[in-house]
C-alpha cells in the first residue's frame, strides 16, 4: 500500500520529469499539456509531421516526451 506521502513524491517526480523535458525541447511551459497527453500513448497515433510549420511542431514534442519518458525509466518507443 503506498502513503500520501510517497503519492506525493511520486506526482513531484513525475511533474519534474515534465518540466525538464518541455525544458530539453525547448516547448514553452504553456506546452507541457502536450506532454502530458502523449507521456503514455503510441507514438504512431500522433507524431506525424504534416510539414506545415506547426508550432509546437510534434517532432519537438516528440523530443519532450521522449526525454521525459527516459527520466521517469519508461521504456524507448522505437
Amino acid at each position: 500500500m503506498h502513503s500520501v506521502s510517497d503519492e506525493t513524491a511520486e506526482r513531484a517526480r513525475v511533474e519534474a520529469a515534465i518540466d525538464e523535458g518541455v525544458r530539453f525541447a525547448g516547448l514553452r511551459d504553456t506546452q507541457r499539456g502536450f506532454v502530458v497527453e502523449y507521456l503514455h500513448r503510441d507514438p504512431l497515433e500522433w507524431m506525424s509531421c504534416c510539414g506545415s510549420y506547426c508550432d509546437p511542431c510534434v517532432q519537438k514534442i516528440g523530443r519532450a516526451v521522449e526525454r521525459t519518458r527516459e527520466l521517469l525509466g519508461l521504456p524507448r518507443w522505437r
